[in-house]
């Protein structure tokens, strides 16, 4: 699915009614009838509607609706905090229509006389469109609040009023909106930040804009979603050994830590990997070791403090040379001085890709990361949570999108940025958004988990950008499934793990 921005809905707008025909009156007709048949699909016919519109072409769909279920027979109402003569042209045109019909047409103040009586009603929020870009005050903020608590089934006009359709972001206020009815393409906003929440349910209905147009827009977001996914999964060969699917070297774990290892190696053989070897410290490996049945191990030399020395990279480097092509590196790991300089050294010399969490971009956050990755010999992906990410770029921002794409041009690695929901950028400015996880999966070990399963799709020749967006599509899936089964409250790392196969299963 792709996503648009505000600006490339206008730019569609603009040459679909200035190179097609099709005027801005005819495509906020089909807006409004779109929305309302789509509410005539949700609620009964006894169910009161109310319609509140702005003055934008927003307002001007709302409009639309409020005419149509008048002329459906529903039991209509239309607040419009504006003065008619405020409405820009093809509003002004739909307000006319629509007092032709005869609907009922309130001043705005109005609404907040009259909300005592709403209780059960369906909301049509038509108050602001996707070009809003500033903090919602004053009256709306007011009519925005008061809608919120409202008892009312509440429906927004192609995105939550108040919600930036680029960022998703919160302009101070925003609709909470049970189910949102989109046009032509949805919105980055839908997807992510207090969009990803106020959106509800959303459908994305066709109201004409040619297929040539949207095509050739140049879209740069797109949602991870399961025919993505379907698509790029490896097959197995029927004639195939253990070699046909690749070995992935973890390099994980410290005193305290190894768990973090064992769960990264194991998510790594479940993402369908022929060989996995676990190295770690040389003082670690026998427990490590008792720990494990499928992985092999490799014991590193360790420094003072029992955490890998940087004697290892030579070790290291003559593994992958001979048997590894992926090598995952950072969970449970530890920080040192030596380990800032192994991990430098690994990034410039390794000829297989590198996927990068936990310690392991903590240690990056200590040099300079950027000219370190962009020196990489080899793909490099890196996995970070939002306290990981602000470490390594020395600033924070609420801004998701952009603040990945900025690093991932910047390194040339590609960034998995975790959260609800993981953002996936590349070098070359695109954006993904992950449609799966829950609340459950925030837990110690689910980095850890991801890490692996990256790896291992790496490992099986899948490009390292479709192993990414794989790899956090299927580990927010098999959270899903496990959620369902435990609930999020005790949902831990190895769940996610154990329900790998589940969630393959679902995609084959």
């Amino acid at each position: 699915m792709r996503l648009a921005t505000a600006h490339q809905m206008r730019e569609i707008d603009r040459i679909t009614i200035q190179d097609y025909g099709l005027s801005g009156v005819i495509l906020m007709e089909r807006a409004g009838v779109v929305v309302s048949d789509r509410i005539c699909s949700v609620v009964n016919k006894d169910t009161k509607i109310v319609v509140v519109c702005g003055k934008g072409n927003n307002g001007g769909d709302g409009l639309v609706v409020s005419r149509e279920m008048t002329n459906r027979g529903y039991d209509t109402v239309c607040y419009l905090f504006a003065r008619p003569d405020e409405l820009k042209d093809d509003a002004f045109y739909h307000y006319k229509r629509a007092k032709s019909f005869g609907v009922d047409i309130r001043d705005g103040e109005f609404f907040f006389q009259d909300v005592k009586d709403f209780k059960g009603c369906l909301i049509v929020d038509a108050i602001f469109g996707i070009g809003l870009s500033k903090d919602v005050g004053g009256v709306f903020k007011k009519l925005i609040d008061t809608i919120n608590i409202v008892d009312a089934t509440v429906c927004s006009v192609d995105i939550p009023s108040g919600i930036c359709s680029d960022t998703g972001l919160s302009l101070n206020a925003s609709v909470d909106a049970d189910f949102t009815v989109t046009f032509g393409i949805a919105k980055v906003g839908h997807f992510i930040n207090d969009g990803f929440i106020k959106t509800g349910r959303l459908f994305v209905e066709d109201i004409g804009f040619p297929r040539s147009v949207v095509d050739s827009i140049g879209i740069e977001t797109f949602l991870i979603d399961n025919e993505m996914i379907k698509a790029i999964l490896p097959k197995r060969f029927k004639i195939s050994s253990k070699k046909d699917y690749g070995h992935v070297l973890v390099i994980a774990g410290s005193k305290g830590k190894s768990g973090a290892s064992i769960m990264c190696s194991r998510a790594a053989l479940r993402a369908g990997a022929g060989l996995v070897t676990l190295a770690s410290s040389i003082s670690l490996i026998d427990s490590i070791q008792s720990a494990v049945l499928e992985e092999m191990t490799l014991a590193l030399p360790e420094d003072e403090n029992g955490r890998i020395s940087k004697n290892a990279l030579d070790e290291v480097l003559d593994f992958i040379k001979h048997k590894a092509n992926v090598i995952a590196i950072g969970p449970g790991l530890g920080q040192s001085d030596e380990l800032v300089g192994f991990i430098k050294d690994l990034i410039t010399h390794s000829n297989v890709p590198l996927v990068i969490d936990a310690d392991g971009i903590n240690l990056l956050s200590r040099c300079d990361a950027v000219d370190t990755l962009k020196g990489a010999k080899a793909p490099v992906v890196i996995t970070p949570h939002e306290g990981e990410m602000r470490r390594l770029t020395g600033f924070f921002s609420q801004d998701k999108i952009s603040w990945a794409k900025r690093f991932s041009q910047d390194s040339a690695a590609i960034v998995c940025l975790k959260g609800a929901p993981t953002v996936v950028c590349t070098p070359d400015a695109l954006s993904y958004i992950n449609s799966t996880g829950n609340p459950g999966m925030a837990t110690g070990g689910s980095g850890d988990v991801l890490t692996g399963l990256i790896a291992g799709l790496i490992a099986q020749g899948v490009s390292v950008l479709e192993a990414s967006l794989s790899g956090v599509y299927l580990h927010g899936l098999a959270g899903d499934m496990a959620t369902q089964r435990y609930g999020e409250h005790c949902l831990i790392a190895g769940d996610i793990i154990n329900y790998l196969p589940d969630a393959f299963m679902s995609l084959c």
